[in-house]
């Protein structure tokens, strides 16, 4: 596949969360400055503990953010999209990377350092607006996470899972809302700090009950309301 054209980066750059702000002439010089890399499915992007060199953004495919315990087992703390930016903290204080990113997919990325993108935010004010609004909404996911490994269930914490996934990958069917995003059962365990035969018990309960259904490999909620009950059930 050929490099991104200079077009194409003009047009990604633009629509961006961050940088959709900035004036025209601004976001010519950004889209010149991003680098891009690609990455194959499984392949590491960063550690955690490597030099925190930059932010990137997902032009196509998905990035997993990890953590790992010692034993070696892992929790996704984020999926980036396309879209979407990652690396955004050692972008910033230029501190070692706080987990690891890998390639979930076949990746393209493009990326800026923290001494190209610190003076782009000494010109733009609306940019530091925006950085901040990015960090945060990163906070507040965070606080989720916690508060939901805290205080609910696994099943809680899955329907709550599902539920987000509804309103930000969901797509409307004839029998309801379809996850536009293809997550194993490990996998979606590892975001809910689950494990994977205790998540596969809650996904088969459930589509037996007529709350979940499937469309070929992904996942449809069919009964929203229900779905929202079981989220809403506290630790004993």
């Amino acid at each position: 596949m050929s490099p991104l054209s200079p077009a194409d980066r003009r047009r990604f750059v633009a629509g961006t969360d961050l940088f959709r702000g900035c004036a025209p002439p601004e976001l010519d010089r950004i889209a010149a400055l991003l680098r891009e890399k690609r990455y194959a499915a499984g392949q590491t992007i960063f550690q955690r503990g490597d030099e925190g060199s930059g932010m990137l953004f997902v032009v196509s495919g998905q990035v997993h953010i990890v953590v790992s315990s010692a034993e070696g087992r892992e929790i996704i703390l984020n999926i980036i999209e396309p879209g979407q930016e990652f690396g955004e903290l050692a972008l910033l204080d230029g501190e070692p990377r706080s987990a690891d990113a890998v390639a979930h997919t076949d990746c393209v990325t493009l990326s800026i350092s923290h001494a190209e993108f610190m003076p782009l935010l000494a010109r733009n004010p609306d940019l530091s607006a925006a950085i901040m609004r990015v960090l945060c909404g990163r906070l507040r996911r965070t606080s989720t996470q916690l508060e939901s490994v805290a205080l609910l269930e696994l099943g809680a914490r899955l329907a709550r899972l599902l539920l987000s996934l509804a309103d930000t990958v969901g797509e409307p069917t004839k029998t309801g809302t379809r996850l536009r995003l293809r997550l194993s059962q490990s996998e979606l365990g590892q975001l809910v700090a689950g494990s994977r035969s205790k998540v596969n018990r809650h996904l088969m309960d459930w589509q037996a009950s007529g709350v979940l259904g499937r469309d070929g490999n992904f996942i449809v909620v069919r009964d929203r309301d229900a779905l929202e009950d079981i989220a809403a059930a506290l630790k004993d």
